[in-house]
């Protein structure tokens, strides 16, 4: 699509118009405080924990609720909602909202929610778009409000809103993490060309971007672990190593102070509720059982449902899910390590190719695994950004072929379908194997493109941008 034409320009109005009437309906719409949502558990569970209580306690989880403010809904306390298995340090963080009532809480929580969300986006535009220093000229550009468009209309963020599950915080945390490494290394490279020309003490830019990138990498570990965590490999292949130390350290520090009052006042009864909730949960057709107990378990889009419809055993599938992760996360940091020397450089407004497309396939990767839903794939939003600036690659454009799946929660609609013809009752594990595990699938479709998307990142550029990329000047990244 040629970005100059005045068609394609009011295309992108139109899109970004419908995807921020989607955005209105679908995620801000569906927010309600009058159900047991996702935000429920780590809230009460907090409440609990500021009290000296038992935060793991299921049978204080529902009047505990109700009197902070949550709806009567006649609801048992062996339902999955009341059986909390966030751990003392999200507690700690979630503290300031379960001093508000539970209405509160929510409108509060939806708040910060935007917030992050927006700052993310933004910084993804100002990372696929360094050319444009304002909004306004950004509403130019076909292709950023394309990417706009897009994210306005992903699913996995009106999962989210809708669930009021704190993953939008954590992944919002994880992104401008990203988006604070990208620009602040790039910002530190010219920075410090120009005090060593100049023979000028060196800038402290870097380390100012080390201690947000810190805050926002240890915030996403502690509120939503399967999340943060896989951001560490996208440090190490950066050799962040003092950055990471400083990661752990502080996470270390929380969680041991999210744990002194909990010991004081309970000891250590509490270890044996969580692990109870965890069992509860993971186990017998708990609401996060991988086996087809989990009349739900097709909300998982992470490889061990597949892992599991093919040789029933909740070892087997966590193991061969982590093995196919860790294959293609060592084949896909190797082939980013390595980039043939006469390769011509991108053209100076795609110079963050690289890096973003290393962040990108490392948060991507990391929905393999672990216990996912539809809710996490909000950390593909990065990888969205490099397709649209890299469309003249073909892996792009497969790429965006295949993450359009993400436009509609395709997971719910066809567990629908199926519960109407009734296949899930007749054969569970081979509609979990099919239709059932189809985001499974593109998941991992996903993480195999990736590697021809590194090669084609890492190689020679296309013949069609020579021309400009001799013209370019290459900005030197960390």
């Amino acid at each position: 699509m040629p970005t100059s034409s005045r068609r394609s320009l009011w295309l992108a109005r139109l899109a970004v118009l419908l995807g921020a009437v989607e955005f209105l309906v679908r995620a801000l719409g569906r927010v309600g405080a009058n159900w047991l949502s996702d935000l429920a558990a780590p809230y009460t569970s907090s409440t609990l924990w500021l009290a000296g209580a038992n935060p793991y306690n299921p049978f204080k989880f529902l009047s505990t609720w109700q009197t902070r403010g949550g709806p009567n809904l006649g609801l048992s306390d062996w339902v999955s909602g009341t059986h909390s298995v966030y751990p003392p340090p999200t507690l700690l963080l979630m503290a300031p909202l379960a001093l508000l009532r539970w209405n509160s809480a929510v409108y509060l929580f939806v708040l910060i929610g935007l917030v992050f969300y927006a700052a993310a986006i933004y910084g993804l535009l100002r990372v696929g778009w360094p050319q444009h220093s304002c909004f306004a000229n950004l509403a130019k550009e076909p292709m950023a409000l394309f990417f706009i468009a897009f994210a306005l209309g992903f699913a996995p963020v009106h999962t989210a809103f809708h669930s009021l599950n704190i993953v939008l915080i954590a992944s919002g945390a994880a992104m401008l993490a990203v988006v604070t490494s990208i620009r602040g290394d790039a910002i530190a490279a010219r920075s410090d060309a120009v005090q060593e020309a100049l023979a000028k003490p060196r800038s402290l830019s870097v380390s100012k971007s080390a201690i947000v990138i810190g805050i926002c990498v240890t915030a996403a570990i502690l509120l939503k672990p399967t999340t943060g965590v896989f951001l560490l490999p996208w440090l190490m292949h950066n050799r962040r190593w003092r950055l990471i130390a400083a990661i752990l350290f502080s996470c270390g520090v929380i969680t041991a102070l999210s744990l002194a009052p909990l010991v004081a006042h309970q000891g250590m009864s509490w270890l044996a509720d969580y692990r109870e909730n965890v069992s509860f949960l993971f186990t017998h057709g708990g609401n996060a059982d991988v086996s087809p107990q989990n009349t739900e378990n097709t909300d998982r889009i992470d490889l061990q449902l597949v892992a599991f419809a093919l040789f029933p055993d909740r070892t087997f599938a966590s193991a061969s899910a982590a093995l196919v992760y860790l294959v293609l996360l060592f084949l896909f940091s190797k082939r980013a390590a390595w980039r043939k020397p006469n390769a011509i450089p991108e053209p100076e407004i795609r110079h963050y190719g690289l890096p973003l497309l290393v962040a990108a396939g490392c948060l991507a990767l990391g929905l393999l695994p672990s216990y996912t839903r539809m809710y996490a794939a909000i950390v593909l939003l990065p990888l969205i950004l490099w397709c649209f600036t890299h469309l003249h690659f073909s892996s792009a454009r497969w790429l965006l072929f295949l993450l359009s799946d993400f436009l509609l929660n395709t997971s719910a609609i066809v567990r629908k379908l199926g519960e109407t013809v009734g296949i899930i009752v007749r054969s569970p594990r081979l509609w979990d194997l099919t239709l059932g595990g189809h985001t499974c699938w593109i998941l991992l479709a996903i993480g195999i493109v990736l590697l021809w998307a590194m090669r084609e990142q890492t190689s020679l550029a296309p013949k069609g941008l020579s021309a400009a990329a001799k013209d370019a000047v290459p900005v030197p990244l960390r």
